[in-house]
């Protein structure tokens, strides 16, 4: 990991491709490293489905008396 960073830093290229939303590739770090692709489809699809909070809404706590 610590000579793809160096790399990184020396040449702007991190050695994987770019990453986007449609093909969602990702590095995984494991032994060996390797490419990954939308392993998180199922997660990601169960939290689009929840409500989101509007800003004005976070960090508020309910009103309680």
């Amino acid at each position: 990991m610590r000579n793809a960073f160096i790399a990184f830093a020396a040449t702007g290229d991190p050695g994987w491709p770019r990453f986007d939303t449609t093909e969602r590739i990702r590095r995984i770090w494991t032994n060996p490293p390797g490419l990954d692709s939308d392993t998180l489809s199922t997660s990601r699809r169960i939290w689009q489905r929840e409500p989101r909070p509007r800003p004005a809404e976070l960090g508020r706590r309910p009103h309680t008396e």
